[in-house]
């Protein structure tokens, strides 16, 4: 029975959403808080694919072309969190 887990998960950012559209303080230091948790998760998929080389021949190309392309979004979005602080409330 996983159906609970994404069904809250989705309230969670419907919720956080809302509350960095109406520009409160306490959705942006949650948002802050998930931003560096997924950067924090990358190099942990990257050693996930590595250790999967033994059953993939191609494990070492997946574990440079999978995981890195959110880190840009992930860290402008941060970045841009961080630095327009004067805007929320």
């Amino acid at each position: 029975m996983n159906w609970p887990v994404p069904v809250v998960a989705a309230v969670i950012c419907v919720l956080i959403a809302q509350g960095v559209w109406r520009l409160r303080e306490w959705a942006r230091l949650t948002a802050i808080f998930l931003l560096s948790l997924s950067l924090l998760l990358v190099p942990l998929s990257i050693m996930g694919y590595w250790w999967s080389q033994r059953f993939f021949p191609f494990a070492p190309l997946l574990a440079i072309i999978c995981p890195c392309p959110p880190v840009v979004p992930l860290g402008l979005l941060l970045y841009w969190f961080l630095s327009n602080e004067e805007y929320f409330q």
